[in-house]
């Protein structure tokens, strides 16, 4: 949950520097993921076969993204019985920043593996 306060903290330090508007949101969906490295497995996935570009990747922390000049960060919380990715995006397009981050939870809570062990 720290990682998700840093995360939010630093996002709205950098939109509160800039004299343009932007616009940040952010959603919670549950996966089929049952660790959270499998969860930003999927996140990864997901930003892959929505053409995001400049994926990046940090293990056991987020993996982030842009498309259309949206940037978006996902970030695994492990709960019970599922992880849950935390999907955050911003942008100067309000609709196109809430649509692409809506886009790619849906995309995640849509994943799953077709064997026991998926790490």
């Amino acid at each position: 949950m720290s990682r998700i306060l840093i995360l939010i903290a630093a996002v709205t330090l950098s939109l509160t520097s800039s004299a343009d508007a932007s616009y940040l949101y952010w959603t919670s969906t549950s996966t089929k993921a049952e660790r959270i490295s499998t969860c930003l497995r999927f996140a990864k996935d997901g930003f892959s076969d929505l053409g995001y570009k400049g994926i990046r990747f940090t293990p056991g922390v987020e993996v982030s993204g842009s498309k259309s000049g949206v940037y978006v960060a996902v970030t695994c919380i492990g709960t019970q019985p599922r992880a849950t990715a935390v999907v955050m995006g911003m942008g100067g397009d309000g609709k196109l920043v809430n649509k692409l981050q809506a886009e790619l939870a849906q995309r995640i809570s849509l994943y799953f593996c077709f064997t026991g062990n998926c790490d």
